[in-house]
């Protein structure tokens, strides 16, 4: 079956959470939120672990997991509304929402519970203190 989000290739874990276009591109986005480059491992396992070993504060790391979830659950959910509901998500709209759950998730868990959430929104950047330790997660192709 041929991938919901991209149509040229055929769905998989890998390639709808990391390989499909329309996906990385929304990856790319909230990396860059961070200054993070293009950093990429094809297989979502690897991913996920090497995603831990970017920022390196508790703190940081917090927000950076909350991160990771937000995309993952964005992507699946877009995948979902396109496939049961024929409802096209367009990429800015998708970035918003990861942005706020991020926030919200971040608000939950105490260390912005002072800070609207809509502050938190539109620093979201600010909230990851460390910069990111790119090595850790890179291509193995």
């Amino acid at each position: 079956m041929a991938c919901f989000l991209c149509g040229l290739e055929s769905e998989s874990t890998d390639h709808l959470f990391l390989n499909c276009c329309w996906s990385w591109k929304l990856w790319k986005r909230c990396m860059k939120w961070w200054e993070v480059s293009s950093c990429h491992n094809s297989k979502l396992p690897e991913w996920s672990k090497g995603w831990q070993g970017l920022c390196l504060s508790a703190n940081s790391r917090r927000v950076w997991s909350s991160l990771f979830s937000a995309l993952v659950w964005k992507i699946w959910e877009t995948r979902n509304k396109f496939l049961f509901e024929n409802k096209e998500i367009y990429l800015g709209l998708a970035e918003d929402t990861v942005k706020s759950r991020t926030a919200w998730w971040f608000k939950h868990l105490g260390k912005g519970s002072e800070i609207p959430v809509t502050s938190l929104m539109l620093n979201v950047n600010d909230l990851c203190v460390d910069p990111p330790n790119i090595s850790k997660l890179t291509s193995k192709a």
